[in-house]
């Protein structure tokens, strides 16, 4: 009987716990819920820095991109740059001088904080979520 209670006990919790998240994501702006996709789909826009490296790392311990919400359908995602080759690819991918390599990245003066500024947005997301991107340089380069 006792096992019993308590296996009930763990899947009352279990369930409750279920619900809440279902609950907290059925509540979340898009910004929220598409944050992380994001991150990883801005990343693959850049080509590696060298065979086998990629140039931005979306996930685990050496992540550097990093994206924050700043409406419901607005966010701005800094890639922060830990070496000068690192930079120049940045740079280069997000040059502005050329619209069609610019692609999906896109730039208008008058939604972009500043000149440095490309937005995003996921294809299969569609314009209803815009990221500002940036490249933010570290410190001091090893």
């Amino acid at each position: 009987m006792i096992c019993f209670d308590e296996c009930m006990n763990f899947w009352a919790h279990f369930l409750l716990q279920v619900l809440v998240a279902a609950m907290s994501t059925a509540n979340a702006s898009i910004c929220e819920r598409e944050v992380h996709r994001y991150e990883i789909s801005i990343a693959a826009e850049f080509p590696p820095i060298s065979p086998g490296n990629p140039s931005v790392i979306p996930r685990g311990p050496e992540k550097d991109i990093f994206c924050v919400c700043r409406t419901a359908s607005r966010m701005t995602c800094s890639i922060v740059s830990s070496s000068i080759q690192m930079q120049l690819t940045l740079y280069t991918r997000m040059d502005k001088s050329s619209i069609s390599r610019l692609y999906p990245f896109i730039y208008n003066p008058r939604l972009v904080s500043n000149d440095e500024c490309v937005l995003y947005y996921h294809p299969e997301v569609g314009p209803r979520l815009i990221a500002q991107t940036l490249n933010q340089v570290k410190g001091d380069f090893p």
